[in-house]
């Protein structure tokens, strides 16, 4: 196994792992896709730790399933390079990968090489719900947990309602906890050598003050130019799509918004239904908070059930909460 640590930047949907990932990929000895992965949890779930891997055949069936998982991810990352799988898998072969670790590390390697980086990291927030799974796969791997104040992005992701299944602000404010305490109880089994939260608002806040701890967490020389980061270009135009603001630099504004955006109503309910995690990371609540009671939080679980169903139904599946 490469004895560089693989990185895994991880948080809540719309908490600024992208921003994050930008930075990291400036960095000399870095190499993160500019895309989601999405395919290591259902690799693992459908075919374990250790599919056979003799044969390049065998290799070049499990790179088309991942093809096919993430199609975007190896148009973009892969198939720019590499336009022949056939040809990739022969190349992957000839080290030897064990197990299915092994091939994605080797495929990493290979694209990392390819970008004359010596170390690689993946940025697929939804993994924090699944470290359990990385560090099974990865044992010596490093996370990077980004937390941004759950009001802001509970904001972001109604504006993008449909692709994470989010259609009223509480459940915002429920998925948000799920994700942050999961990262949580996964940090407290790494320990601190291998898994580190970031405040987004404290990223931009003192971008390099954070960075050179991030850098420190890592083993990794500082370098400037994480901070003066290559914003994405048009072979991105999905991403500015979805993510505009990454392509603008560090954007010290960009906190808060849901003081003005959000209906005092929407705050109130969110802070009622997540207090104890807002205080616990220093995100002040707007006003002394009660319980919701058990009657409205029943409506709307059923209200988010039955738009959910109803975007299943009618709508492609997406791919954020895999």
């Amino acid at each position: 196994m490469n004895p560089e640590r693989p990185l895994f930047i991880v948080g809540a949907p719309r908490s600024g792992t992208t921003l994050l990932l930008y930075m990291l990929r400036s960095h000399p000895r870095l190499f993160l896709p500019g895309d989601e992965s999405h395919f290591f949890i259902p690799l693992y779930r459908r075919y374990g730790p250790q599919p056979p891997l003799d044969r390049s055949d065998q290799i070049q069936d499990l790179l088309q399933a991942m093809q096919k998982l993430r199609p975007v991810f190896f148009r973009e990352f892969v198939e720019a390079g590499d336009p022949q799988l056939a040809g990739l898998a022969r190349a992957l072969a000839a080290e030897r990968p064990v197990g299915l670790a092994g091939l994605i590390d080797a495929l990493y390697r290979h694209l990392a090489r390819r970008a004359g980086k010596v170390r690689w990291g993946d940025k697929t927030p939804y993994y924090v719900q699944h470290l359990d799974t990385i560090d099974a796969l990865f044992p010596n791997c490093q996370v990077v947990h980004l937390i941004r104040d759950g009001r802001d992005v509970a904001l972001s992701m109604l504006a993008r309602r449909h692709d994470f299944d989010v259609y009223n602000i509480y459940h915002a404010a429920r998925y948000w906890e799920e994700c942050v305490e999961a990262g949580r109880r996964s940090g407290r089994r790494l320990g601190p050598e291998r898994y580190l939260e970031l405040r987004y608002e404290d990223l931009l806040d003192a971008p390099q003050e954070q960075l050179e701890r991030l850098c420190d967490f890592l083993h990794e020389p500082y370098s400037e130019e994480i901070l003066d980061f290559e914003r994405p270009g048009q072979m991105d135009s999905k991403l500015l799509k979805t993510t505009p603001l990454v392509s603008q630099g560090l954007q010290q504004g960009n906190v808060g918004k849901w003081r003005e955006r959000m209906t005092p109503r929407q705050i109130a309910t969110f802070e009622r239904a997540v207090p104890d995690l807002l205080r616990a990371y220093a995100y002040p609540l707007s006003a002394t908070v009660a319980p919701l009671p058990l009657p409205l939080r029943a409506g709307y679980r059923l209200h988010n059930r039955v738009r959910k169903w109803f975007n299943r139904t009618f709508h492609q599946r997406p791919v954020a909460r895999l």
